[in-house]
């Protein structure tokens, strides 16, 4: 992931947040959020830290059922929540970005 921005417009870069939780706890360095998409499943990946030790706790994985509707928007469905997003992709920064429809939270990922 390469920044989130959340629905009061407050955005945070991932890489400037690991960095900074990195020099103050070194054993931090585990964190990771990732994407891998299919044609018709995206699959998230968290590791996030471990509050009680210098560590992360083991990886957080879900699982997306995903389709396209006829107004270019995406319905992200796991069991029986669904989420609207509106996605888009720049050839010229290698970056797609998801917005929310409900939240207004936008999610941009690098691509790797």
């Amino acid at each position: 992931m390469y920044s989130l921005t959340d629905s009061d417009g407050s955005t945070t870069v991932w890489n400037e947040l690991i960095d900074s939780l990195e020099r103050l706890v070194p054993g931090y360095n585990c964190m990771e959020y990732t994407a891998a998409i299919s044609e018709t499943l995206v699959t998230t990946n968290y590791v996030f830290i471990d509050l009680s030790s210098t560590g992360c706790i083991d990886p957080i994985i879900f699982a997306y059922g995903w389709q396209k509707t006829a107004n270019d928007q995406y319905d992200f469905t796991v069991g029986n929540n669904v989420t609207k997003y509106t996605i888009t992709f720049s050839n010229d920064t290698q970056r797609m970005t998801w917005k929310d429809n409900a939240s207004n939270e936008i999610t941009v990922w690098d691509r790797e």
